[in-house]
């Protein structure tokens, strides 16, 4: 479902349409051209991010990378959800009306507990915060652009905002080796 948001928001948010076409590109169950080139460059940037991790890092602390990526993605998937909805009535809009403080607060458990687990087995918090940045500025670009392009955010861009998170926070603890 991730990798389709992915497709689905190259394909209708990079280019160039009035807000309800894009929206229709969204919906629409057809991959096109952005869609693919979206996926294939998604795809090999995470298979060379993942396998950067795996040289950089010392095989104790190499499990972390691969927790904390899809935690935080994950999580990010919050407030990305509690941002004004594009279509009120699809599938994003009935999930983000769930979202509440507590949810929030109980999501966060996990990733920040990753986090402290992560310093205690020899990561620096240089490392550690530039992971989690780089994650959150992937996601504040996407939110950014649904919010231009569409007036706000839909199901298939909680899947690109998870997407692009995972490749961030991994490509952030090779950078910061």
């Amino acid at each position: 479902m991730h990798l389709d948001g992915l497709a689905d928001c190259c394909d209708g948010l990079l280019g160039a349409a009035p807000a309800e076409k894009r929206l229709e590109i969204l919906k629409d169950p057809r991959t096109g051209a952005f869609g693919v080139i979206g996926l294939i460059m998604a795809l090999g940037i995470k298979a060379a991010a993942i396998y950067a991790v795996l040289q950089n890092t010392p095989m104790p602390q190499a499990f972390l990378p691969f927790m904390l990526a899809p935690a935080v993605a994950r999580f990010l998937i919050l407030p990305t959800a509690i941002q004004p909805q594009a279509r009120p009535g699809g599938m994003g809009a009935d999930f983000a009306s769930t979202i509440s403080n507590s949810i929030m607060g109980l999501a966060a458990i996990l990733p920040v507990l990753l986090l402290l687990l992560g310093g205690w087995i020899g990561f620096s918090p240089v490392q550690l915060l530039v992971a989690i940045v780089l994650g959150a500025m992937g996601t504040a670009w996407w939110i950014y652009l649904a919010k231009s392009r569409i007036n706000g955010v839909t199901g298939d861009v909680y899947g690109v905002v998870v997407e692009t998170a995972e490749i961030l926070i991994l490509i952030g603890f090779v950078i910061s080796f």
